[in-house]
């Protein structure tokens, strides 16, 4: 519950992980290297620090503000995980 407070709860984290999330729908290939330089060039694109991007998308996968390398956990969760998880993320703002 803290760290969706903390990460999840602040004005336009909803709009981010839904536009992640449709980044990611038909990204190929999905593997670290490809997920990495998508999360970073959509950061950019919407205007966040990649850092702040991480921790939403982080704490909306596992629940958790630290862990694994993000890219690694999403391939190790597979797309589908990845995009439900985010969508149940985005209603819990």
């Amino acid at each position: 519950p803290k760290a969706v407070a903390d990460k999840l709860a602040k004005p336009g984290t909803a709009d981010r992980l839904r536009g992640f999330a449709d980044e990611l729908r038909s990204l190929e290939p999905f593997d670290p290297p490809t997920i990495l330089a998508t999360f970073t060039a959509f950061a950019t694109k919407v205007g966040v620090k990649p850092r702040d991007l991480d921790c939403a998308v982080r704490v909306a996968l596992t629940g958790e503000t630290v862990g694994f390398g993000l890219p690694e956990t999403m391939v190790l969760l597979g797309r589908d995980k990845v995009l439900t998880r985010l969508e149940a993320a985005q209603k819990l703002v």
